[in-house]
Order: C-alpha cells, then sequence, then structure tokens
C-alpha cells in the first residue's frame, strides 16, 4: 500500500553523497537562528546525505524557510539532497519527525541526526559523532556537547541523567566554563536532541519520541527508552553544538519578512546579518544544570525561562508516572499534586505569583490516564532491560547535593552589594551606632509614657480581667469562639439577628493566639501596646522618607503626642487608637512597595562621586550610582502583601478610612510604572475581611462604614477651629487655657506648610502628605455629620479620631520629606561642613521638641482621676453581672440574663449571657437601629412587653413567658427609678410573683431567679408540639451550637431556640436535615423521632466568603514572608 505521508519536496540534488547520514532540521518558520544554523550544516568536514527541514509554523512562512536554505547552501559543490516538509501543529520533535519522515525499507545502515533550528553544530561535530559510533556498533544515540549561542565557552550539557526520583540533572554548574573537565563522560542515560545522532532503526522501531510529550524531556524519555530496549547511548565531548535553547526561553517564534504588512518590502531577508543581530545580542542563555524557572538571566532581556515552567512541569511528571513501577505510578500522581501545590506555595513564597499557575496546572495536564497507559504499553512492548538495569547511570544523592549547592554557591555573587571604601564603612558604622542608641532613647521613652499611664493596671490586666469603660468591654471567650463570632454572620444583640459582626474581631485573632488562646488578654494587651506601636511605625516611617535622626525622633513625638491617639487612648477607643498605631507601619510597607525609599549615602567623603550621581541623575542616565537614595528602587511584593495585611487591619479597626487609604494605595501602584499588579496584593485581602460589612453598607446601611467597633461612646463636641491643629473634639486645657494644647498641632502644620512653599526635589511627595491631609479633613467633617448610634437616649455621630489619624499622617509626611534634609546634609564629612548651631535655631529646636513634649506630660498628669480610675478605664474582676447572677446563668443551657434598668426615668431591659456585656457588639445593628426607632422589630417588642408585665406584678404567668424566651435571671439596678417606680417597687413585685426566686441583694444590684414549677430554663428548649409544655432543655456549646442525644418521641414535639428566626438556623436529625418553622418570633424546628441532634447557624454565604477569605489570606500572608526577596521593576 503506498504511503500517505506528505512527499518531501525535492529542493537541490545532483551531490553524490554517502547515503547513512540524513540530517532533519525542525523550525518554527524563519526564526532568528535557522540561518546560522543551516550555515553550520553545510560547513560540515563529513559529509551527510540527505537534509530535510521541516516547518512547524503557518504554510505561508515557507518560502522564507526555502530562502534561506538557498542562502546557505548556494554555491557549495557537495551539497546534499535537500528537502522540505510541512507539519503545522507539530507538539514535539518526534511528531514533526513522523509527519515528514517514512520508515525506509532497510532502515538497519542509516542514522538520523537531530537538529533544532537553535542548535548550530561546529564544523567537525558530524565527524566525531560518526567516529564514535563507528567503533561502537552497540551504540543507538550519540549526543554532543552542548554549549552556548553566543559564548561557546560556556557549557550547557554533556549528557542527561535523574535522580532516584526523576528529577533531571546534567551535572554541570551554572555558566560553567568548558575546560574539557566533563570530556571523559562517555556511557550516559541520555542525550538531549539538539545535535543527536540517533540509529534509524532504533528511532523507528522504538516509535520516536512520546507523543505526548511537548518540547520537553523528548530526549531523556528516548534515551530511557533505548536503554531499556538494551542500546547503549553516549555522548561525545569532542563533537560540539551550539544551543539557544529557545523554546526553554520563550523566543523560538517567526521572525517578521517582508511579506508581513507591517514591515517594508526588502527591509529584512533571510541572509541579512543585520535583520537577525538584534534578536541575537539579546539571546545569551546562561548555562543551566536542569531546566528550571529560576535561571539567571539579567544579560538578556528578552530571554525568560519562566514563560516555559508549566510544560516543562507537565513533561516531568508524565516522564515520572511513564516511567514508574505500576503499583508506584499511583503515588507518584498523588505526590505530583501534592508537590504542585507546595511548589506553588513556594514560589509565593519567594516572590514569584507568576508561575503559581504553572506549578499547579503543570501536573494536572500530565494526569491524562490514556496518553499515560499507551506510553506504558509501548515501552513494555520494546523493553529488553528492567528498570534497575538502569540504576548505575542515575545520579547518586550525594551527587544531587552537590549539584544543589552549587547552584546556591553561583547565585552568591548576584546578591552581593557594592563594597565601600575604608572611609565609607567607618562612617556607615558611625551612623549606625547612632542610629541604635537613638531607637534605644526612642523605645525607653515609649515605655516610659505606656507604664506612666497604664502601669497600675497592668498587673490585673495580665491576670485576664477586662478593661472596662468607654469604648472597652469584656471579651471573654476563646480562640474558636471568638472566630466564631466574627465570621457567623449572626449576632447576639438581644434575642439575635443575622449581620455583619465587626471585622475587628477577625482581627483580635491573631493576638488571641499569640496570648494563648485568650480573648480578653489578647485584647487587653493590642490596646496597652498601642502607643508604644504607634510610636516605633512612626520611627521606622520616618525613616523611610528622611535619614535624619533629629526628624525621625520629631516624627516620633509628633505622631505619640497626636491628639487622635490621645483622646482615642483615654475614651477606650480600640479600633481608633489600633487605627493609629497601624498606620505609619502602612505607610512604610507602601513605601517599600513601590521602592521610593531614602537610603543612606556613605560616599561623603567623597563628594566629587556624589556629585556625578547627582548630575546622572538631572540627564536621566540610568545606573549612576548604585547606592544613592537619589535613583528609586524596584518594588516588593513582600512589601505591598504586608501592606494589604495592615490596611486590613486599620479597616477593620476604623471603616471609615478603608475607602480613602484604597484608593490612594490603588493610585500610587498604577501611578508607578512597574508596580501595578501590586494594587492587588495591597487590596485583595482588605476587601476580603471587609466583604460582609461592604455588603450591610450596599444594601442602605452605610452608616456601618462610620461606626467604631465595640460598645458605642459619644463623640463628643466638635472640634471647631482646633481641627487645624488635629483636635478630633474639643482640646483639653491647661490652666484654663486651651493654647499650649494646640502648639503641637500648630507647629507641625507651620512646618508643613514651609515644605510646600518650599522649593526641593521632593515637592510631588509634600504634595501627596497634603492631598492625605486634606482627604483626613474632608473625612473628618463627613464623619462629624453621621449619625451612628444612640447614647443615654441621644443620637451621635461618627467619632473622627481616625480622620485625624490620616491629617497628621499628612502633615507628617510634608514636614519630614520637605525638612529632612538633601542627602548629602545628612552624612555631611565633618563638624566644619554642618550647619552653624545660632541662637535662633536652637530656640527654633526647643520649640519643636517642647511642643509635643508638652501635650504629653499634661496627658500624662490628667490621666489618674481622683477616683483611682485610668483615664475612663477601669479593671472589671469579673463579668459586669453580680456574682449571684453569674452563678445562676453560668450553666450548659445556657439562659439569657435580663437586665431592669433605667435612662431619664424610662424603663430599659437589656439582655446579656453569662459573660455580661461583651466586646462583639456590632456597629451594624447599632446603626440599623436608627431607621427602627419607630418601628422597633417584634423581639424588641416582646422583650419590652415582658419586662413591663415582670415590673407591673400584674401578669401571673409572666414567670413562664420569661422561660418561653431563655431568661434564667432578673437583675434590678440599684439605680433604677422609672417615673412612677422606684427600685423598691419593682424588687416588691418581682418578689411577689410566681416562678421568681429571690437570689440575692448587692451593691450591683437584687438578683431574681427565674424557675417556673422547677423547669430549668435555657436557650434551646424541647417543648410538646400539641400543648406547648416544655419537656427538655439542651446544653449549648462555646460556639453557640447544639449537639445532644433524642431518645425518640411519644409524641410530636418542637425544639424552640430564645433566637430570632431566620432561614440562616440549620438543623439535622442523624445527618438529615429538620423542616425550619417559626415559633411566633422564635427560631423552632419539628423533631418527630430521635437520634443525634446538630442545630447551628450556618447561612449559605458563609461557606463562600470563608473558603475566599482563607485563600486570599493565605496568599497574602506568604507573599509577605520575607524568606527571599525578589523585586520587581
Amino acid at each position: 500500500m503506498p504511503s500517505t505521508r506528505p512527499v518531501v519536496q525535492a529542493y537541490s540534488v545532483n551531490r553524490p553523497v554517502a547515503p547513512s547520514v540524513t540530517a532533519v532540521v525542525v523550525t518554527n518558520g524563519l526564526t532568528p537562528f535557522l540561518p546560522e544554523t543551516l550555515a553550520c550544516l553545510a560547513a560540515q568536514t563529513a559529509r551527510f546525505a540527505h537534509l530535510v527541514v521541516v516547518n512547524v509554523a503557518a504554510a505561508d512562512t515557507m518560502w522564507t524557510v526555502k530562502e534561506a536554505i538557498g542562502t546557505a547552501f548556494v554555491d557549495r559543490a557537495n551539497r546534499p539532497r535537500i528537502g522540505v516538509a510541512q507539519a503545522t501543529g507539530a507538539r514535539n520533535f518526534g511528531a514533526a519527525l513522523r509527519t515528514a519522515l517514512d520508515r525506509p525499507d532497510d532502515p538497519a545502515e542509516g542514522w538520523l541526526w537531530l537538529l533544532h533550528d537553535d542548535s548550530a553544530p561546529e564544523p567537525t561535530a558530524l565527524a566525531e559523532l560518526l567516529s564514535a559510533v563507528d567503533v561502537a556498533p552497540s551504540v543507538a544515540v550519540a549526543g554532543p556537547k552542548q554549549v552556548s549561542w553566543t559564548a561557546p565557552r560556556r557549557v550547557l550539557e554533556v549528557g542527561i541523567t535523574t535522580t532516584r526520583f526523576g528529577r533531571r540533572i546534567t551535572g554541570v554548574d551554572p555558566a560553567e566554563l568548558d575546560q574539557g573537565q566533563h570530556d571523559s563522560r562517555e556511557d550516559v542515560l541520555a542525550v538531549g536532541l539538539a545535535g543527536a545522532l540517533v540509529k534509524q532503526q532504533v528511532w523507528f522501531d522504538l516509535g520516536g519520541t512520546d507523543p505526548a510529550l511537548g518540547p520537553f524531556a523528548d530526549g531523556l524519555d528516548l534515551g530511557i527508552r533505548a536503554r531499556l530496549a538494551g542500546h547503549r547511548v553516549i555522548v561525545v565531548p569532542t563533537a560540539v553544538v551550539r544551543h539557544a535553547q529557545a523554546t526553554y526561553y520563550g523566543l523560538r517564534r517567526p521572525r517578521p519578512t517582508a511579506a508581513d504588512p507591517d514591515v517594508p518590502a526588502g527591509e529584512l531577508s533571510a541572509g541579512d546579518p543585520r535583520a537577525v543581530a538584534g534578536q541575537l545580542a539579546a539571546i545569551e542563555p546562561p548555562a543551566t544544570e536542569a531546566p528550571t524557572a529560576d535561571q539567571p538571566t539579567a544579560d538578556q532581556p528578552t530571554a525568560d525561562s519562566r514563560r516555559s515552567l508549566r510544560p516543562r512541569r507537565t513533561a516531568e511528571v508524565h516522564l515520572r508516572l511513564v516511567h514508574s513501577p505500576a503499583l508506584a505510578a499511583v503515588f507518584v500522581a498523588v505526590f505530583a499534586l501534592l508537590g504542585g501545590f507546595a511548589r506553588a506555595m513556594w514560589r509565593l513564597i519567594v516572590k514569584e505569583p507568576d508561575l503559581v499557575t504553572s506549578e499547579l496546572l503543570g501536573p494536572i495536564a500530565a494526569l491524562r490516564p490514556t496518553r499515560i497507559v499507551s506510553a506504558r504499553r509501548h515501552i513494555a512492548a520494546t523493553r529488553k532491560l528492567t528498570r534497575h538495569s538502569l540504576t548505575p547511570l542515575l545520579a547518586s544523592w550525594r551527587q544531587t547535593l552537590a549539584v544543589y549547592q552549587d547552584r546556591i554557591a553561583a547565585k552568591r555573587p548576584e546578591k552581593q552589594r557594592p563594597k565601600l571604601n575604608e572611609l565609607e564603612l567607618a562612617e556607615r558604622r558611625i551612623t549606625r551606632s547612632r542610629r541604635r542608641i537613638a531607637l534605644a532613647l526612642v523605645t525607653a521613652l515609649l515605655a516610659a509614657i505606656t507604664f506612666g499611664v497604664l502601669g497600675s493596671l497592668l498587673p490585673t490586666v495580665f491576670g485576664g480581667h477586662p478593661l472596662v469603660g468607654g469604648g472597652m468591654a469584656g471579651l471573654d471567650t476563646d480562640l474558636p469562639g471568638l472566630w466564631q463570632s466574627a465570621t457567623s454572620g449572626w449576632v447576639t444583640s438581644g434575642f439575635g439577628v443575622p449581620g455583619p459582626a465587626d471585622p475587628l474581631l477577625l482581627t483580635l485573632t491573631v493576638p488571641t493566639a499569640l496570648a494563648g488562646g485568650s480573648a480578653q488578654l489578647g485584647l487587653n494587651l493590642s490596646y496597652l501596646l498601642a502607643i508604644m506601636i504607634a510610636g516605633l511605625g512612626a520611627w521606622f516611617a520616618a525613616g523611610a522618607v528622611s535619614r535624619s535622626i533629629p526628624v525621625r525622633v520629631l516624627a516620633t513625638l509628633m505622631w505619640v503626642a497626636a491628639p487622635a491617639l490621645l483622646t482615642s487612648v483615654s475614651a477606650g477607643r480600640f479600633g481608633a487608637a489600633l487605627a493609629h498605631a497601624v498606620l505609619p507601619w502602612f505607610a512604610l510597607a507602601m513605601i517599600r512597595a513601590i521602592g521610593v525609599q531614602v537610603r543612606d549615602v556613605y560616599a561623603c567623603y567623597d563628594q566629587t562621586r556624589y556629585a556625578q550621581a547627582r548630575d546622572a541623575q538631572a540627564r536621566d542616565v540610568p545606573g549612576y550610582d548604585p547606592i544613592s537614595p537619589l535613583q528609586p528602587q524596584r518594588g516588593s511584593l513582600a512589601a505591598a502583601a504586608a501592606a494589604g495585611l495592615l490596611l486590613a487591619t486599620i479597616a477593620s479597626a476604623a471603616p471609615m478610612l478603608l475607602l480613602p487609604l484604597g484608593v490612594l494605595a490603588a493610585g500610587i501602584c498604577l501611578a508607578s510604572p512597574g508596580r501595578r499588579g501590586l494594587a492587588l496584593a495591597v487590596l485583595a485581602l482588605p476587601i476580603a475581611v471587609m466583604a460582609p460589612l461592604l455588603l450591610e453598607a450596599f444594601h442602605g446601611n452605610w452608616r456601618v462604614l462610620f461606626a467604631e467597633p465595640g460598645p458605642l461612646v459619644a463623640a463628643g463636641p466638635a472640634p471647631g477651629i482646633s481641627a487645624v491643629a488635629g483636635w478630633p473634639t474639643q482640646p483639653a486645657t491647661v490652666l484654663g487655657m486651651t493654647w499650649p494644647t494646640l502648639v503641637s498641632g500648630l507647629v507641625l502644620l507651620g512646618f508643613a506648610v514651609l515644605a510646600l512653599v518650599r522649593t526641593s526635589a521632593a515637592t510631588r511627595t509634600v504634595r501627596l502628605g497634603w492631598v492625605i491631609a486634606a482627604i483626613g479633613w474632608a473625612l473628618a467633617f463627613a464623619a462629624s455629620q453621621v449619625t451612628v448610634g444612640v447614647v443615654a437616649g441621644t443620637t451621635t455621630t461618627a467619632w473622627p479620631g481616625p480622620a485625624f489619624s490620616l491629617v497628621t499622617g499628612g502633615l507628617l509626611v510634608a514636614a519630614a520629606v520637605g525638612f529632612g534634609g538633601e542627602p548629602d546634609q545628612r552624612f555631611g564629612g565633618g563638624p566644619s561642613q554642618g550647619a552653624p548651631l545660632t541662637r535662633a535655631r536652637l530656640a527654633l529646636a526647643t520649640i519643636i521638641v517642647l511642643a509635643p513634649a508638652g501635650l504629653l506630660a499634661t496627658w500624662l498628669v490628667d490621666s489618674h482621676t481622683a477616683d483611682g480610675s485610668v483615664l475612663d478605664l477601669q479593671v472589671q474582676p469579673g463579668t459586669g453581672l453580680p456574682a449571684a447572677a453569674a452563678l445562676v446563668v453560668d450553666s450548659p443551657v445556657a439562659p439569657y440574663v435580663l437586665v431592669l434598668g433605667s435612662t431619664d426615668h424610662v424603663t430599659t431591659a437589656e439582655l446579656f449571657d453569662a459573660n455580661g456585656p461583651q466586646f462583639t457588639q456590632a456597629a451594624a445593628i447599632r446603626t440599623r437601629e436608627l431607621t427602627d426607632l419607630t418601628s422597633p422589630s417584634e423581639p424588641k417588642v416582646a422583650l419590652a412587653t415582658v419586662a413591663a408585665q415582670a415590673i407591673s406584678g400584674t401578669v401571673p404567668d409572666v414567670a413562664h413567658t420569661l422561660a418561653g424566651y431563655g431568661i434564667g435571671a432578673i437583675i434590678v439596678d440599684p439605680n433604677y427609678a422609672s417615673a412612677d417606680l422606684n427600685q423598691a417597687d419593682v424588687v416588691a413585685a418581682l418578689a411577689n410573683t410566681e416562678g421568681l426566686a429571690h437570689v440575692s441583694t448587692t451593691e450591683e444590684g437584687t438578683v431574681f431567679r427565674v424557675a417556673p414549677d422547677g423547669i430549668e430554663v435555657g436557650w434551646a428548649t424541647l417543648i410538646d408540639a400539641t400543648t406547648g409544655i416544655p419537656q427538655e432543655t439542651l446544653p449549648v456549646a462555646a460556639d453557640g451550637t447544639v449537639t445532644a442525644e433524642l431518645d425518640p418521641p411519644v409524641g410530636p414535639r418542637r425544639l424552640v431556640l430564645a433566637e430570632t428566626a431566620d432561614v440562616g438556623w440549620v438543623g439535622s436529625l442523624d445527618g438529615v436535615r429538620l423542616v425550619p418553622q417559626a415559633y411566633g418570633w422564635q427560631q423552632s424546628f419539628l423533631v418527630d423521632d430521635g437520634g443525634t441532634l446538630r442545630v447551628e447557624y450556618a447561612p449559605r454565604w458563609r461557606a463562600f466568603w470563608l473558603t475566599g477569605l482563607v485563600f486570599v489570606a493565605g496568599l497574602t500572608v506568604l507573599a509577605a514572608l520575607p524568606v527571599r526577596r525578589r523585586t520587581r521593576s
């Protein structure tokens, strides 16, 4: 039957040659390498019978390939028989040859010389290969030594082997020079196909290369199969081929030709060396000991080995699956997937996010059972030896370890910084010593301020007692409970309501974990350390814009003495204080992310060199001074990810800052060339953390973005004109005067104004600082107009403290940059070069230091009040409830406590659990209630009604109603006084009510137990579905779920929860979903059988949000790890 393969087109004949060797060149159209490769073929000292050029590009590029062939072999008397074939879309070298070549009638005597378009053999290469196979008839595959395309002294490959786990190894160090050190090699496991001489019969018997492989690992696969078939594979070091590794570096693509519409006719031609010189000059692949993604490519701007990582990983995994024992193949597949995930995470850690998808998808693409089975069957059909016979040819663990050690050693010179001379080293030691001393003094000052104000609270706080007062409250839970409160979507306010918890609870999981799982201790320590965190952040952030030690010290004092911080700490506004403390760290991370931080200059004794650097900057000359602070550095993905973590913390503590800081961060990244992708690293986690709150705002409750987390505190009087000095409320007074407390802010404002009008190279940064300050003032004004809650019967507006933190930060940036000093003034060569210390300068410096110091001293003196409390805080030894009440409700069934009090002679009723008032109160619920003041919800009406019935003492069955609502105790506030009743009247009415038992009366209030007919009151109660009579009270876990074993019922029964009915409540019995039903306003389930009962609140959106949150948080944390710094240009 005649062959159906394409006919090889005869291009030139008339040459008498020996018909033993057929040279095959596979090319992707007319590439920059093809002309030189063909010219090297034409210059071979040994003659080959045939030349077949296979084009895998589009058919319309064939004429350019023919032109290149004609140029290379013109005017040569001994040229071979030449043919061309079209194999568009061939997956690999073997697929191209299967399209172009038929099996000859007698292939025993023939050889195939396989060449890529980017593999140019030296003139004696074929002769050396033929000489080696002539003396060794058992050789089926002979490969040459591969060297660099443009640097032939750099050796790339002298044979290939693998580790015992299938990792490809060449045994050649990166950038290793060829000095004949590998010329003793002969028998190897495999050789690369570029320049390999393969016996025709073996090629066709083995079926060529594996069709499932792409352009990688085909040589290794062919060598292993040839070895298993009983043939020898050798390397001939005297045969040299220059290899550009174009596919490896993503460079093999067709060149533009004169036929292209965008190229003028006649401008390019296949043989014109000028047409390819520009492309070849950019291609100098480094020596590699194995194809990996982290090869050095600094000298090749267009070469990037990362482009080919995915197909290389696919080929590597496929090869392992094909050549591993059958029983081990399953484990190889599993470990390939797990290893792909681990490698992807490592790529993220080492700041190579563009390779994450390649590491994940590469192994997945290799898991194609049909291809794997077909390849294994083909190997079994030709195999004559066992896999164990190849063990001597594999790399030992010592060789593998040596390879990795050599790779690490080869990269060390890249990390070396420019060397400094002795004078510069001395200057660096002096500067660093001064800086360490200054930092130690600043740290001591911050510790003194913290201990001076809050030191008396430390012993009891470390004992786990809560700080209460102002915006602080108890947080009596552990890490799982805190996580549940932060992510459940159910807010335990009153009888509960669906809604987003404060994102700050999510942030508090970190200090809770660091505090050993105690949420209360984590909250207390975070609050007490706010001043220390703020001061140290200001020191390091100021160092990113100015290397002047005095500027950094003053910036630290100004930031710690900022009224926004002092007033927030005084009022226990934890969220605002935390946001102020973290802001400078966020600024530092953003500065480092885009690479604009200033650096030290240690060339102070070499003013000529520094002047040249400044002149080069003015003329926009790149690479002028590697240690000059004038030269922008590259961006940092780690810093951008850290900025994302910090912005998430700031936004959770002060939601009003999310939008302005997010827009500023995105704008800065997008406006910085080469840093645009960093915006995603900065914004992804804050958006994921704040997603529930943002959705709440999107559905109409926009006030939540201005509300504070934790208990609500009245905002206080508006600052008025003192807002210019950074005060979020009316300023404090000194001896009845307010102006002393305004001096610090006015001094900072004055320096910021002078920096704005002062001409300097940093004008744009100064303007940016003023933009930040203007945004802060605008945000503060908006916050003062937004009502966020009701305190003591009066509405209150949002606290503008976080906005004024922005104001202070912006002014500090402007002042520090404007007066940080020029680089050569910061580290002058000696005292004679410094500015003279005049009386005016001394007076100005004194004012600058005394202004914030005086404000701090005033605050320190006023922090301790006459009643012994510190600021607005006090240590609460218990839960905030009377001990008797806590004892009554502290049981596994988790009943509520009803607290009866009064405000402005109006009775109030509040519900708490056994822990009393908690920090978990959600701002979203408070802001919702602003729209419900005239139409309270049904649970609120029910609570107010039952409280009024209990106070009146006229409803005999009120105890059963209270028990049905899960209320196990009642506390009457000792200061209760309504319009008609006092505390004694209420106590008497309750004492005469059936089902209520008086427990105790203390200064904290009078406590009654709710126990109608001896029934135990709890949060989850089984009742008779017909009569409504309680049957059993079920225990409740700490995370708010119910899990119990139920006996089969006698009749129909219902599980009633003391919670508001919602579609998010899910109940199951032995894994079967229960039918939810509303029982009035309460949630209930029909339970018709016995088994394992489980009830929890699990809205459908929660799983999707948590999955996305954990995924984004994990990626951000991994990217922020400073394991290895990889910069972005």
